[in-house]
């Protein structure tokens, strides 16, 4: 990888020279130029160590080869392959060579022999070698994928909304916006996940000095979630006749558009509305759950008394009411008569009776003055008989 791939600018045919150079220093000393430690801080500022056992020249073009600066490499791979073999002079290179003063590298390949023909030969082949395979396959597309640039930060990928967690190849990576710098050449899978939202997926191609930029709008899931509330709650709660816990609760996943609520509960009337359910939006049901209604009937002896419920008069004895709910207050009166009242429970479904045996009682008379006892078959006026009781 060469310096101005990791600084992202100026990557072109010096950077293809900086590649050979490197290929061929490992093949003669059998590391890369830079392989422990911090790579990048020494391929942007560390020296190589020249290779034990190699001529003075083939080192100072290994050098020349993996200058720092484009402009400091020779000027094509032929120029390079003539440093090496001797025909080229290198003579500014391997100043700076012999300025370093390090210990050289030795070689772990064996058996390489030092003679100036030889080596021509070797490095002559290379550099063909090297030029047919960057003829064939450096400049290869694939129409249906991107493009990528091999080191630095080769891709990087956004979304929208952010925060989406990246996977290349199925391994995680990390949330975007983000970038990634050691993928290898070739086809690769890259997956955003994000709650709430449908899976991103895209392939992509890393090939040399081509950077790509990914930016995903990422689409919503086709669901949405309710909160249930109710007064009084525990509830039981049901969508599309399907149950779903009991109040309070929140239920997510639901499909979105308008779905039919229903919540129940004994004793009161059963809570039914049609909600539209959206897409990343928690949608609040609530509730006040009203008193099942039920049947009451009124009797009493005699008849034909009022009834009153909760201090309105509903009718006359006998009677009978199916639309009440809850706890009412009865009272029945009729004249001459002393009144009844009591508190009755309605339940749902369910027929309570509410029956009144109404008992004579004292009265005054109003143009007279004179106070009554009132009992069954007559009245009595301090303790005399006045006459027969005309009940009405």
């Amino acid at each position: 990888m060469a310096p101005e791939q990791l600084r992202g600018k100026g990557i072109g045919k010096a950077t293809d020279i900086y590649a050979f150079a490197a290929i061929i220093y490992e093949m003669l000393s059998g590391n890369p130029p830079f392989y422990t430690g911090d790579l990048r801080w020494q391929i942007m500022h560390e020296e190589v160590e020249p290779i034990e056992g190699q001529p003075d020249h083939v080192n100072a073009a290994l050098f020349a080869g993996l200058a720092k600066e484009r402009d400091d490499r020779p000027q094509s791979a032929g120029e390079l392959v003539g440093m090496l073999t001797g025909d080229k002079p290198v003579q500014q290179s391997k100043r700076k060579l012999q300025k370093k003063k390090k210990k050289p590298v030795a070689r772990k390949q064996k058996g390489v022999r030092k003679e100036a023909g030889w080596s021509k030969y070797l490095f002559v082949g290379l550099g063909l070698l090297l030029l047919a395979a960057l003829a064939v396959g450096g400049y290869y597309y694939s129409s249906d994928v991107k493009q990528l640039v091999r080191g630095g930060p080769i891709l990087s990928v956004g979304s929208e909304p952010p925060g989406a967690l990246l996977f290349v190849d199925d391994g995680r990576v990390e949330n975007t916006p983000t970038a990634v710098s050691d993928l290898p050449n070739g086809t690769h899978a890259v997956r955003l996940e994000l709650d709430k939202y449908l899976s991103h997926t895209e392939k992509i191609f890393i090939q040399q000095d081509k950077p790509i930029h990914l930016n995903a709008k990422l689409v919503p899931e086709p669901f949405g979630e309710l909160y249930f509330e109710s007064t009084p709650a525990g509830a039981e709660i049901f969508i599309e006749n399907k149950p779903f816990g009991i109040t309070p609760n929140t239920v997510q996943h639901i499909n979105t558009g308008k779905r039919l609520i229903e919540l129940k509960k004994e004793g009161f009337d059963v809570w039914q509305r049609k909600v539209e359910v959206k897409s990343l939006v928690t949608v609040e049901v609530i509730a006040d759950l009203e008193l099942a209604m039920g049947q009451v009937k009124f009797t009493s002896v005699p008849s034909g008394a009022k009834v009153s419920v909760d201090g309105k008069i509903v009718g006359i004895t006998p009677l009978e009411i199916d639309h009440l709910r809850g706890q009412v207050d009865v009272v029945i009166t009729l004249p001459m008569y002393k009144f009844w009242q009591k508190q009755v429970r309605v339940v749902a479904g369910e027929t309570e009776f509410a029956h009144a045996v109404l008992w004579l009682g004292e009265f005054k008379d109003t143009i007279t003055g004179m106070e009554f006892i009132g009992v069954k078959g007559g009245c009595y006026q301090m303790g005399d008989t006045f006459g027969r009781w005309q009940q009405r």
